[in-house]
Order: structure tokens, then C-alpha cells, then sequence
């Protein structure tokens, strides 16, 4: 298993660096899908040039990171070469996919082992351990997040998913995607990456084929209506803006459906409700 994971990690740190260093990477950089005003490495570096020759960055809507960023940023600017900085890229990206497969470890283990005493006993009290990871993640999001949706969802979901740290840490990931100014393809596949741990959910599940087929519609014509509007001139922005209104829509049902289902997963182990799994009988009770 660690030979494996071993050959995975370098196999997908060589081809990102590969991509880095070759032509594709100004074609992904221009994408606005992968690249958007809030993640994208070349306005960093024009807000960097910005504060060097004395020009406040924060004057336009050029420059969106923090202060503390941006002395960051400039150190690495101006000390590191570009291969140590595309290696430094690199590692981050391959220590948050550890941390992520460290974490789905964790709760996975604990899932199988709370199936197992809901085998050998009819008594079964749900105890869910908050990981570090999870409890960080949660609490520097409720600060950093807009007041407004903090009242809407933030608070609700923390009450009712107290006992769940991880189905809630993927609730205010999927939120954070789903309300950002300018959607992104990594946000997105930050919190989806995640959904194979409720696999035990999906036989509840009842979106999945309106959101695999939102998630198609919004794929194929999101770049059409982009080179339409910036290139071809035949649109307008509200083409675009329509297109990310879908995908924002996608989104929400996804979420609600896995939230959905984790109350009905929930109401079924509690009432003794007999299931159907792999072609045989379960019963799931909790007191």
C-alpha cells in the first residue's frame, strides 16, 4: 500500500511539474475555468510589480490578497527561482492530497468500525470524534465568511451536523464553491474529491442524474459561451453569467442531496428500517 502510494504521488508530482515547465501551462493559466481573479498566479505577479515601483495594488480590482500575502509572495518573488518555485507548488499541492487521503483514512475507519458494532449489538450510541483537520478547517471558515450566509447555513448546519465534523467540514466547502465570486474548477473538485467517503449515502441519493447532467451542460457550453463573448463578439456577458448560474444550481443539488440522504440514512438506523445492500438483508438501529 505504501509502495503505491508512493509511486502515485510521484507519478502526479512529475506529471504537474511536467505541465508547469511545457506549453500547456500558459493554455490552462488563460483558462478562465482553472484560472479566475481570485487564484490566478499571474496577478499576483502584476501586484507584486505594483507595490515594488510604489503603486498601491489595492487601488483597482488587480490585486485580491491579503497584506500578509503580499509580503509573502514578494519574499518568493525575489529569492526564489522559478524551478524552486514551481517545486514549492508542487509540494503544497501533493502535502493537501495527503492530508485529505490521511483524513478520509481516519474517517473511513471509523465508519467500518461503528458498522461492525451495529452488527454485534442492537445498542449502538454514535460518538463521532472531531479530527484536528476538520475542527481547523470549520472554525477559520466561519471566520473568514460573510456574515450573512454564516446566519443562513453556517449556524444551522453546525447545530444539526454537530456529531458529523466531516460531512459538515463538506457542507462549508461545498458552500464557500457554490458562493464565491468567480467560480473554479479546483474549488469544486476540492470538495468533490471528498464524496466517496458517504458512499453508504448514495443509496439514498435521488439528483444524481439531474446533477451529472447540469454538470455535462455547464462543461460543454461554459468555454462555448466564454470564446462567444470575449473572442467572437456574438454574446454578452449575462451568457456567461447564465452558464455559472447552472453550475451554482448543480451544485446545490448536489449538496442537498447528500445532506438529504444523511437524514434519511439516519431516520432509517433509527427506526429500524431494513435495507437492501449487496443482495442482502440489513437492519441498522440506533437508540
Amino acid at each position: 500500500m505504501k509502495k503505491q502510494w508512493l509511486s502515485n504521488f510521484l507519478l502526479a508530482g512529475t506529471i504537474r511539474f511536467l505541465l508547469m515547465n511545457s506549453g500547456y501551462q500558459r493554455i490552462i493559466t488563460d483558462r478562465v475555468e482553472v484560472s479566475t481573479a481570485l487564484n490566478s498566479w499571474k496577478r499576483v505577479t502584476e501586484g507584486i510589480y505594483l507595490y515594488n515601483i510604489g503603486i498601491d495594488p489595492y487601488a483597482g480590482d488587480l490585486f485580491h490578497e491579503t497584506p500578509i500575502g503580499l509580503y509573502v509572495f514578494n519574499f518568493i518573488q525575489q529569492y526564489l527561482p522559478q524551478w524552486v518555485l514551481f517545486s514549492l507548488f508542487v509540494f503544497t499541492d501533493l502535502l493537501t492530497a495527503l492530508l485529505l487521503a490521511f483524513t478520509a483514512k481516519e474517517y473511513a475507519t471509523e465508519l467500518v468500525s461503528k458498522r461492525k458494532e451495529e452488527k454485534s449489538s442492537d445498542e449502538n450510541t454514535e460518538n463521532y470524534d472531531t479530527s484536528i483537520v476538520s475542527t481547523t478547517m470549520i472554525w477559520l471558515f466561519i471566520a473568514s465568511f460573510q456574515i450573512n450566509v454564516g446566519l443562513l447555513y453556517i449556524v444551522p448546519l453546525a447545530l444539526r451536523l454537530r456529531h458529523d465534523p466531516m460531512l459538515l467540514a463538506f457542507s462549508y466547502l461545498a458552500i464557500a464553491a457554490i458562493f464565491k465570486s468567480y467560480p473554479c474548477i479546483g474549488d469544486v473538485g476540492f470538495y468533490v474529491s471528498l464524496l466517496p467517503l458517504w458512499k453508504h449515502l448514495f443509496q439514498y441519493t435521488r439528483q444524481g442524474f439531474i446533477v451529472g447532467c447540469f454538470m455535462l451542460f455547464c462543461t460543454v457550453f461554459a468555454p462555448t459561451v466564454w470564446y462567444q463573448w470575449i473572442y467572437a463578439r456574438s454574446a454578452n456577458a449575462n451568457f456567461y453569467f447564465g452558464v455559472t448560474l447552472a453550475f451554482a444550481i448543480a451544485q446545490i443539488f448536489l449538496l442537498t442531496d447528500i445532506l438529504f440522504a444523511s437524514l434519511k440514512h439516519e431516520f432509517a438506523i433509527r427506526h429500524g428500517i431494513n435495507k437492501d445492500l449487496s443482495e442482502s438483508t440489513a437492519k441498522l438501529l440506533l437508540e
